[in-house]
């Protein structure tokens, strides 16, 4: 690399220890970028009595635009796309839904929760991602009082992806 081998992008400062001086980074900034996106998320809470209670919770994201400008002609919309050659827009589904049931009973708790991406597009040489639906499930009990005094345990046991849902590998994301 001393001998002109090296990276443009380096510089180096004279011998023998060659210390880098600078390193120039390539960076894109987008002339203008303009998204527009709606949250939706409600709760409901069941009495029952002598079992406990039922909490049940839903989330979305709706992303309706997410156009980009980033000079040279280089324009597009990203909404449900990978988006992997523009290294400054994420990935990016068109809506994404949580929905939640806790279980409340005494020092019980037990929440299931669903995770929903809707279908993402192919771009940049890549494979689409069909709709994936996560389930996870945790289960939590509390002790008051077990290491004495006004102590509070708490014992949690978990599984996120509880049906071993993934998406079909690519190479494209390693």
């Amino acid at each position: 690399w001393v001998n002109g081998g090296q990276d443009p992008s380096i510089v180096r400062g004279a011998g023998p220890s060659y210390t880098i001086v600078t390193i120039t980074g390539f960076y894109i900034n987008a002339n203008s970028m303009e998204h527009t996106a709606y949250d939706f998320y409600g709760s409901y809470t069941l009495d029952m009595n002598d079992f406990g209670s039922l909490k049940f919770g839903f989330n979305m994201t709706h992303i309706d635009k997410f156009t980009y400008d980033l000079g040279g002609g280089k324009t597009g919309d990203a909404v449900g796309k990978q988006n992997l050659g523009i290294d400054v827009i994420p990935v990016l589904p068109e809506q994404r839904y949580v929905g939640t049931i806790n279980w409340r009973y005494g020092n019980h708790n037990a929440l299931i929760r669903t995770r929903n991406n809707k279908a993402i597009d192919a771009s940049w040489s890549s494979r689409a991602v069909p709709k994936l639906t996560y389930v996870d499930l945790t289960y939590t009990f509390t002790a008051e009082g077990l290491l004495g005094g006004n102590s509070s345990t708490v014992i949690e046991a978990g599984a996120r992806n509880l049906l071993d849902k993934y998406p079909q590998a690519d190479g494209a994301f390693g």
